[in-house]
């Protein structure tokens, strides 16, 4: 269908302008949510520990979304 066909492609141009940030200590998950993510255009960080999280937070404010593990040093 052309209009789902339209409407993905105007949503991976919406995708551009948001930030996630990936705060895990796992490089496997971390490399596997951000394949993903950027698969569907979106500017994504990468944290390996709560820290580097805090720090990305703080130079990117209008970070849309973090996706963390819930047990991880920092």
């Amino acid at each position: 269908d052309l209009d789902y066909l339209l409407s993905l492609l105007n949503r991976l141009q919406k995708n551009k302008q948001i930030k996630i940030i990936v705060a895990d200590d796992s490089l496997l998950y971390r490399k596997i949510i951000v394949d993903l993510l950027e698969t569907h255009l979106y500017q994504v960080f990468i944290a390996k520990n709560g820290f580097e999280c805090l720090d990305l937070l703080k130079q990117h404010p209008d970070t849309k979304m973090i996706l963390t593990d819930y047990d991880m040093p920092g």
